[in-house]
């Protein structure tokens, strides 16, 4: 895939399995989908398991209410036969895209993780910050992105 993931209008669920993400990768001539869709996958990999197709880039995305409960952004077709829904459940709910907030001065990036606790990232690393104290969660510094396909276990229906 080659396209843009709106970090904004994804989530990761709470037990870091599943992922929803929202994609916009231009021209998709001679295809069952758009060039907009929805999509949910197994962390880290990005091959889809379930799959809506979408229009616009207005909407799209949404949020993991628990680990497998998912409230959609402004998804209206059904998923493509192809990737089918199993093993999420849809729900109603709140879907506001992700915003970064200013409650760490100097993070490229701050939020809320699905513990109501301080998520930020600064220089490459991730860390979680719990009574004034900050941890390292990852450290991404020595990476660089290496496409590879996903393995076969990623593309098994949940």
């Amino acid at each position: 895939m080659k396209g843009r993931i709106y970090e904004e209008k994804c989530d990761v669920s709470p037990d870091g399995r599943l992922f929803v993400y929202f994609v916009h990768q231009g021209s998709r001539g001679r295809t069952k989908f758009t060039h907009v869709w929805t999509a949910i996958s197994r962390v880290p990999w990005l091959k889809a398991l379930v799959l809506w197709p979408q229009g616009t880039t207005y909407y799209g995305g949404g949020r993991f209410v628990n680990n497998r409960s998912l409230a959609l952004r402004g998804v209206f077709n059904p998923p493509l036969d192809d990737f089918p829904l199993r093993g999420v459940r849809i729900v109603d709910g709140d879907t506001p895209e992700h915003q970064s907030t200013d409650e760490v001065p100097g993070a490229d990036w701050c939020g809320r993780d699905h513990n109501d606790q301080i998520i930020f990232s600064r220089a490459g690393q991730l860390f979680r910050r719990v009574k004034r104290t900050d941890t390292v969660v990852a450290d991404f510094t020595e990476l660089s992105p290496n496409p590879e396909v996903a393995p076969e276990w990623a593309g098994r229906p949940l």
